[in-house]
């Protein structure tokens, strides 16, 4: 039986996965694992995104549950897709008495899957996808279930929410660093160009320019390979 001190160590761990040095595939599978583990009923879960009204499985425990989320994609309906794309909680307390999901239903049953809980991701108020959560028994879920499943899902959305601008804030980063560095290498071939013919910056410039386009290549390398003439380094500064 899941207490509230597992529970709770779960959404520590899942509101700290950010500060280590996780991709944003572990973390997706650490989140469907932790839920898994942390939900009273779960058997099997998944994690599924929503990009484009089209929804995927990034993460799942287990085989079972690909399957599952597989018979949705395929047949186009299922908890799994409706709390993605709605937003709401979705719960089946017994598979074969439902009747809302027919085609997915049928495989679930053939698999062992008697209940569901389907809870939304959101961030900001849209639905980023949602964490299905799969039990073998009738009934497999209830309110506590609902409730836990609920806040761990916000504590999730969370997670993906930061690691996204986490990823956004790297890729800025690493991308102005590559500006300047470009910037540097062009400053000093224009600098050895004014040095040799005495031409004005803009002239400089335009030359790089015109031999850049003549050799089809990029303004950066061209302007290394001169600075690399010009101190006896290679092009990546090596002696």
């Amino acid at each position: 039986m899941i207490g509230p001190e597992d529970f709770h160590d779960s959404l520590l761990e899942l509101s700290s996965l950010l500060l280590g040095e996780e991709t944003i595939y572990s973390v997706l599978e650490r989140i469907a694992e932790l839920a898994c583990a942390s939900i009273p009923g779960c058997s099997h879960c998944g994690v599924s995104l929503l990009t484009d009204e089209r929804v995927t499985t990034a993460a799942a425990t287990d085989g079972t549950t690909l399957q599952l989320d597989g018979a949705q994609y395929a047949s186009g309906e299922g908890p799994c897709l409706e709390a993605a794309r709605t937003g709401k909680i979705i719960r089946i307390d017994d598979m074969a008495g439902d009747g809302r999901y027919p085609g997915f239903a049928s495989e679930a049953l053939r698999l062992g899957i008697n209940s569901t809980l389907s809870l939304p991701l959101t961030v900001k108020g849209v639905s980023i996808g949602a964490l299905n959560v799969y039990g073998e028994v009738i009934k497999a879920f209830d309110e506590v279930s609902e409730r836990l499943g609920l806040r761990f899902a916000r504590q999730a959305s969370a997670t993906l929410a930061n690691i996204e601008i986490h990823d956004r804030t790297v890729t800025l980063v690493t991308q102005l660093n590559e500006a300047l560095t470009s910037r540097s290498v062009i400053d000093q071939a224009r600098g050895i160009l004014i040095a040799r013919t005495g031409c004005s910056a803009d002239d400089a410039i335009e030359v790089l320019k015109q031999r850049s386009q003549r050799e089809n290549r990029k303004l950066r390398d061209i302007a290394a390979d001169m600075v690399a003439d010009a101190t006896g380094q290679s092009p990546d500064g090596q002696p």
